[in-house]
């Protein structure tokens, strides 16, 4: 388990950092005079990472139907291979955070790709490499960072490297101080894995809170079992009418127009064209993608060029212009 997904975190930092200082020999202030003979013995480090690959894809894994990687064969042949292990991200960037802090991304804050604000390493502890650094290895990581923590937790990290408002970037803080509302929505989401019948009165508690985000995810597991979700499909559009959050009507919408009851549209330029938060509208043509390429839903490229949110950042400038090719 990782250190930061251990409720005694703050108590247990002094703990973690002196073992992993012990296992690597680390001497902060004096590496410099560790024998030779023992500075002979330390071996390399080459951190390889491919990124964004399915398992079945490689003959490692698949040996019938999978591309060939004999170097990375070989490598496996005199090494250790893991066949029942997955990733903590379905993006590059969340599981590269992950595996670079020992730190699990929703613990943190680091579980969105690409934030436009960047998380906080919970307190006391560094990224892999400063610990590594501190035992007299010369660190280096060109070039390719794409890591999803500030630049003031990277400092010291490396030798050489080129390259949530609410919780202000620290989502182990948040995490803490809303650890039960977030368990909630956690089981929310988590009805998707279940038969229907067996979410079905859990999903209605859900679509009828009062709290926004349990509506939000509610709406999400309902899109996820589409059109066994039939029974919703009334609140769904009073919640896509009337819900007065924005990304609750969205949300609702989407799951409409996955399941072709009604044209998403509509709802989704009303609300686009009702904020000025660009990350809010980041996340909203996301939907848009997903209904336009997966589902075939319409989309007027001429709403989004003359939209004045279309130009609220670079990010959402790089989405409005793939929606308008």
């Amino acid at each position: 388990m990782p250190p930061c997904l251990d409720d005694s975190i703050t108590e247990d930092t002094d703990t973690f950092k002196a073992h992993l200082k012990t296992s690597l020999t680390v001497k902060e202030k004096n590496h410099q005079s560790i024998p030779t003979k023992t500075k002979q013995q330390r071996p390399n480090v080459v951190w390889l990472t491919s990124e964004d690959n399915s398992a079945c894809w490689y003959r490692l894994y698949n040996t019938e139907h999978g591309a060939p990687m004999p170097n990375i064969e070989r490598l496996a042949k005199h090494g250790i291979v893991f066949n029942h292990a997955y990733s903590c991200g379905p993006v590059c960037s969340v599981a590269r955070s992950t595996i670079i802090s020992g730190c699990h991304g929703p613990r943190t804050g680091a579980q969105h790709h690409r934030s436009q604000i960047s998380a906080k390493m919970p307190k006391g502890l560094k990224l892999f490499p400063y610990y590594l650094r501190q035992a007299g290895y010369y660190t280096t990581n060109n070039s390719k960072e794409d890591y999803n923590y500030s630049s003031a937790d990277k400092k010291g990290v490396w030798d050489e490297s080129v390259m949530l408002i609410e919780s202000k970037g620290d989502g182990d803080a948040f995490g803490r101080k809303n650890k039960v509302q977030i368990a909630k929505l956690i089981d929310i989401a988590d009805l998707q894995l279940h038969p229907f019948p067996e979410a079905r009165n859990q999903l209605a508690k859900a679509l009828y809170s009062s709290q926004p985000q349990e509506r939000y995810w509610g709406l999400i597991s309902c899109a996820v079992f589409g059109t066994q979700a039939t029974p919703f499909y009334e609140t769904a559009k009073q919640l896509a009418a009337s819900d007065p959050y924005g990304l609750v009507r969205v949300r609702a919408a989407e799951f409409l127009g996955l399941v072709e009851v009604a044209d998403p549209m509509p709802v989704i330029y009303d609300v686009l064209n009702k904020t000025t938060d660009p990350i809010e509208v980041n996340l909203i043509l996301n939907s848009v993608v997903l209904l336009r390429d997966a589902a075939g839903v319409q989309v007027d490229p001429s709403v989004i060029k003359n939209a004045e949110w279309a130009a609220l950042s670079p990010l959402v400038k790089s989405r409005a212009t793939y929606l308008t090719q």
